[in-house]
C-alpha cells in the first residue's frame, strides 16, 4: 500500500514512543491496520478505505469519486 509508511513515520515523530505503540494497537484492534511479519521485523499496512479517508483529510482536493 503506498504512503502507509509515511503516515506512520509522521505519527512516530509527532508523539512519544508509548503513544505511538498505543495508536498502532488501537488501529489494529479496529481492523484499520494490519501487522505483517517480514523476516525479523514487521510491516504495518493501512486498510485501503481508512487510507483513502486519511488522504482526503490531508488533501481535500484529492478525493476520488
Amino acid at each position: 500500500m503506498p504512503y502507509a509508511h509515511e503516515y506512520l513515520i509522521f505519527l512516530r515523530k509527532a508523539i512519544s514512543k508509548s503513544e505511538f505503540w498505543q495508536a498502532i494497537q488501537s488501529l489494529a484492534r479496529r481492523g484499520l491496520l494490519e501487522k505483517v511479519q517480514v523476516g525479523a521485523g514487521a510491516l504495518f499496512l493501512l486498510n485501503p478505505v481508512f487510507q483513502q479517508y486519511i488522504q482526503s483529510k490531508s488533501n481535500p482536493s484529492s478525493i476520488k469519486l
